[in-house]
């Protein structure tokens, strides 16, 4: 993998739907001080994931070419087991049946 797409995989890229303009929408919050947000937009979800990955590839290589440093990207920690466990009892109340754990 290149240096390039790793860097690239950490950053996050916001997509929602917008009814007023019948689209999804482009956010990628780290750049949002850089760059005018919402940044791209698409008719499908596919189309606007590709074309926030192609915005934000395009300004990772601009600012290095510049060398200007990368804006910090945002982390976040995700508890699995955390979130597995409450996951699965939404699930068990949505759909009214008790889970017994696996057979």
């Amino acid at each position: 993998m290149k240096k390039k797409t790793r860097k690239l995989m950490k950053y996050s890229v916001l997509i929602r739907w917008s009814n007023e303009d019948k689209t999804y929408v482009v956010f990628l919050p780290e750049w949002q001080e850089l760059l005018s947000m919402p940044c791209t937009d698409g008719k499908t979800y596919k189309k606007a994931a590709r074309k926030g990955r192609q915005v934000l590839e395009s300004m990772i290589v601009w600012w290095q070419e510049d060398g200007k440093d990368l804006p910090a990207m945002n982390t976040y920690h995700y508890a699995a087991k955390q979130a597995c466990a409450c996951n699965i009892n939404v699930y068990v109340k949505v759909i009214g049946h008790v889970w017994a754990g696996s057979r």
